[in-house]
């Protein structure tokens, strides 16, 4: 599930599961600051970080989102916006493949910094055309 992080901004990093190694190692590489978990705990593959974190000193949110797109809100979406844009920087916030951590962390990067979402999408490869439409719904 794992691949290389994407960097959705200045100061977050997006992407899939990761093993408790891969985590401690992104955490000193890129000096992260904060882990937002957005994995439901009955997801094949979730690894309960806090531990690690807290070992490492760094800040840990567990926020569980629907892998199920259909189910997600503004209102479900925005305590993950929320944390993104208060959590001690830099901050990796993470999903099972990325495509909920990426499309969250752009909406931050909107909210926060004006960017524009359909070009920072393109720019971090979210191809995903469910997760685009609805960044494109939340913002409306």
């Amino acid at each position: 599930m794992y691949a290389d992080l994407k960097q959705v901004s200045r100061d977050i990093y997006a992407g899939g599961q990761l093993t408790e190694e891969e985590l401690a190692k992104e955490i000193k590489e890129k000096g992260i600051k904060s882990v937002i978990n957005i994995r439901s705990a009955n997801e094949n593959g979730y690894v309960d970080e806090a531990e690690i974190c807290k070992k490492q000193g760094v800040k840990y949110s567990h926020i569980p989102t629907s892998t199920n797109i259909k189910e997600w809100t503004k209102q479900s979406g925005e305590p993950i916006v929320q944390d993104l844009s208060n959590a001690p920087k830099p901050v990796l916030i993470h999903c099972a493949a990325s495509n909920r951590a990426v499309t969250f962390g752009l909406l931050r990067e909107v909210k926060d910094n004006g960017v524009d979402f359909e070009k920072e999408a393109d720019r971090v490869g979210l191809n995903v055309e469910v997760f685009r439409k609805y960044g494109k719904d939340y913002l409306k």
